[in-house]
């Protein structure tokens, strides 16, 4: 009885991440959230595709870390960079590794985003952003995860992205909102 428990509690768990996250990703609705407890929720509902692939995903976020801004935005960011690293960083057959880390500071959040992949070629790297440019479109990719992304970061959130990479080496993105874009005083909240 004390296994059924445990796993039925774990079920309500999950029920509950998933439809928080569902319904966060169809509504473009403001809301305060704790970011690290976000960021956990989004991972849980994409572990399904990610255990092929992803050997682990660390996430360093201070427990306090509370954004009043747009949830479901923040979980279109990170399922389309998590893909991103899926499809185009982790060669096949082979696990990677993905690190995030959010803080406050400067007067801005400060979201880090980084994989072990394969990493990015300069003329690649150059082109990341535009709108269906792909390297892997005979393998399902659209060319618009990283466009959409780099929308969301500064038109909805009025921030700014960046990519840093070299080949064998990884990628790392930056994304950096003002403090004021995430009070409801903002653009954002416009």
């Amino acid at each position: 009885t004390h296994l059924i428990r445990s796993n039925l509690k774990r079920s309500a768990n999950l029920l509950r991440s998933f439809k928080q996250v569902a319904v966060d990703q169809s509504s473009l609705a403001r809301r305060r959230f704790v970011f690290g407890d976000y960021v956990k929720d989004v991972l849980q509902s994409l572990h399904h595709g990610m255990e092929k692939r992803v050997e682990s995903v660390d996430v360093d976020c201070p427990g306090e870390l509370e954004l009043n801004s747009y949830p479901g935005v923040f979980s279109q960011i990170i399922n389309n960079l998590v893909e991103n690293s899926m499809l185009h960083g982790f060669e096949e057959g082979k696990k990677g590794r993905i690190f995030m880390q959010a803080s406050m500071r400067d007067g801005a959040f400060h979201f880090i985003y980084r994989d072990d992949g394969r990493g990015m070629k300069v003329g690649v790297l150059d082109q990341i952003f535009e709108p269906f440019f792909t390297t892997r479109r005979s393998q399902g990719g659209s060319g618009l995860g990283l466009h959409i992304t780099y929308n969301l970061v500064n038109q909805t959130l009025g921030g700014s992205i960046g990519c840093f990479s070299q080949p064998g080496k990884g990628v790392e993105f930056r994304i950096i909102i003002p403090s004021e874009q995430l009070t409801g005083a903002g653009k954002a909240a416009e």
